[in-house]
């Protein structure tokens, strides 16, 4: 059996390449999933890439799960806080869509309880929000349009 050294660096590699690393811990006599999902090189991520990651996260969220997402404060460093909030909440959302009218089994599909989009180190709280609010109102009208283009024949 590979010690936790191994590990670390199999998962760093899959974290460099956009990948996800699976990582259970136990907290206070619960069992938590931990995602950590890859944004790329750390020189070359963007909020496109914070949003591919993002909604990455949410396609493999445990069904019925809170996913809690951090916002970076040192990724996308040409952008300010709002902006990459905005575009982690955006992934987050549209990675959670899924349209489940005609499917005959449910249990594959996304249903995550409870979305948080939390302020990393360094990162403006009241611009998380902002953030958050015009990604709410992006996902919100993004969400029918698809329902539309599902139902389309």
């Amino acid at each position: 059996m590979a010690g936790p050294g191994v590990f670390l660096i199999e998962a760093q590699q899959r974290l460099l390449h956009g990948g996800v690393a699976r990582v259970r811990l136990r907290l206070g006599g619960r069992t938590a999933l931990v995602l950590l999902v890859g944004a790329g090189p750390h020189d070359r991520a963007d909020t496109a890439a914070l949003r591919r990651a993002a909604a990455v996260a949410a396609r493999n969220a445990t069904k019925d799960a809170v996913l809690a997402v951090g916002v970076p404060g040192d990724i996308a460093a040409g952008d300010d806080d709002e902006s990459r909030a905005r575009a982690i909440a955006e992934g987050v959302g549209l990675g959670a869509y899924a349209y489940t009218q005609y499917r005959t089994k449910h249990a594959d599909a996304v249903s995550l309880e409870r979305i948080a989009v939390v302020p990393g180190e360094g990162v403006d709280a009241d611009a998380v929000a902002r953030g958050v609010r015009r990604a709410s109102a992006a996902v919100d009208g993004a969400k029918p349009a698809r329902d539309l283009i599902n139902t389309r024949r």
